[in-house]
């Protein structure tokens, strides 16, 4: 009866250890398919909008029923050779996820 146990016992472990080996792997392969794309989506849209503008507004004064706001608007320019590496980072992401399976 003990003989049963303990195998009954190793098979248990040893269904959940595959069991847990393969969801880490759907779950490794799948995010590094995601950060890969993710990755090329962002660099092409770089490409595509080489700068942000972005508005702000803020309260400047508030007597009585007169308000007066002030609206600025900030800029971010980034480099296109970024948005090349992350086209490029995407790519070879893509591809060593590719290797691996």
């Amino acid at each position: 009866m003990d003989v049963f146990i303990q195998e009954h016992d190793l098979l248990l472990n040893y269904n959940f250890k595959s069991w847990h080996e393969i969801i880490f792997n759907m779950v490794k392969s799948n995010t590094m398919k995601a950060l890969g794309i993710i990755l090329i989506i962002v660099g092409i849209l770089m490409f595509v909008f080489p700068k942000l503008t972005v508005s702000s507004k803020e309260k400047v004064a508030d007597v009585g029923p007169v308000e007066i706001n002030k609206k600025e608007n900030h800029t971010v320019d980034w480099p296109t050779y970024a948005a090349g590496i992350a086209v490029v980072a995407g790519i070879v992401v893509l591809l060593i996820d590719r290797r691996k399976a």
